[in-house]
């Protein structure tokens, strides 16, 4: 009985001493004086240091064996094909083979045409050099489409909390700039919450890889690589004294 009396009295002291630090954050953050709401925004640019480029192959054969094995073998000598450029395991990714029946259909009748079988392989590298050499090896293996590749930052989070602390400095300026200008003064912040913009990545599409397969003379130009943006907002509202 001692022990639920004493259990009963510290929750009781628990509770009053939430109430009282609930209370003292109302009390500095009444807005009985005014409020100042701004929006600051952080921007950081940074240069890529990694792309991940994504090849397909699509066989349609008489039947669902000979369309698996037709799309196995390109993706088997085009891994084999990139195992001089010591690229690690996790840099190498093959996704699960689908096989389905294709069929044609005339007056409300379906016809078996074959089966069409379909597998996506995915190469990160790291040395955006290469990205030249792993197009051209999975040409030379039977790639039989090259749906594109992306460049990313492999630190991302570290970016984006620069970013972060650029918008809260903007946040603050601004807020100083709007108390300054109307000769008040700023009390406590109230309410701050991150907006996070988002991240523009450059990309290259399917049309400027078939066209760099095509061309040697544009490969220079088309893998030039532009700088990555990381916007991070954030809204603040302060109270006035």
């Amino acid at each position: 009985m001692k022990k639920s009396l004493q259990a009963l009295s510290l929750s009781l002291a628990a509770g009053a001493m939430l109430l009282s630090t609930q209370a003292l954050a109302d009390s500095k953050c009444s807005l009985k004086d005014g409020k100042i709401t701004v929006q600051g925004t952080g921007t950081m640019k940074v240069m890529p240091d990694e792309a991940v480029l994504s090849f397909s192959v699509t066989e349609i054969k008489d039947n669902a064996a000979a369309a698996r094995n037709s799309v196995e073998e390109r993706v088997t000598g085009f891994i084999t094909a990139l195992k001089p450029l010591n690229l690690g395991q996790n840099q190498i990714l093959a996704d699960n083979l689908t096989v389905f029946p294709k069929y044609s259909y005339n007056e409300g009748k379906s016809k078996l045409e074959g089966y069409s079988a379909y597998r996506v392989v995915k190469v990160t590298v790291d040395n955006l050099e290469l990205i030249p050499k792993v197009t051209d090896l999975a040409l030379e293996s039977g790639i039989n489409e090259v749906a594109g590749f992306e460049y990313q930052v492999k630190d991302l989070e570290s970016v984006k909390k620069e970013a972060a602390k650029l918008a809260i400095k903007d946040a603050k300026e601004k807020a100083q700039l709007l108390a300054d200008g109307f000769e008040v003064k700023i009390a406590h912040p109230c309410d701050l919450q991150f907006v996070e913009a988002g991240s523009i990545m450059p990309y290259r599409n399917r049309l400027m890889m078939a066209k760099v397969a095509s061309d040697n003379a544009a490969v220079e130009a088309s893998y030039e690589v532009q700088p990555m943006t990381v916007t991070t907002q954030v809204n603040a509202v302060f109270s006035l004294k």
